[in-house]
C-alpha cells in the first residue's frame, strides 16, 4: 500500500506583531519607516504587475485573433 506525503502547510501569519529593529542599534523608529518603505514598495511591484499581465492579456487576445484570421492585425 503507497504511503501518502504528508505537506505541512503554513499557518496564517498574524496581521500585527511587535517588530525587531532594522539593525543592531537602529530606533524603532527607523524600523517603522523601512517596513512602510517596503510596504510601499511591495504595492507598487503589484500594480506593475497587475498592468504587465493586463497587457500580455491583451496582446495574446490580438495574436490569437490575427492567427484565426479574424484580427486586422493581418497584413499581406
Amino acid at each position: 500500500m503507497p504511503t501518502r506525503t504528508r505537506y505541512r502547510t503554513r499557518s496564517p501569519r498574524p496581521t500585527a506583531r511587535p517588530t525587531a529593529p532594522a539593525s543592531p542599534g537602529a530606533s524603532p523608529d527607523e524600523a517603522t519607516r523601512a517596513i512602510e518603505e517596503l510596504r510601499r514598495l511591495s504595492e507598487k511591484i503589484a500594480r506593475d504587475m497587475d498592468k504587465a499581465i493586463k497587457a500580455l492579456n491583451e496582446s495574446l487576445k490580438r495574436l490569437e485573433e490575427t492567427v484565426s484570421g479574424g484580427g486586422a492585425g493581418v497584413r499581406r
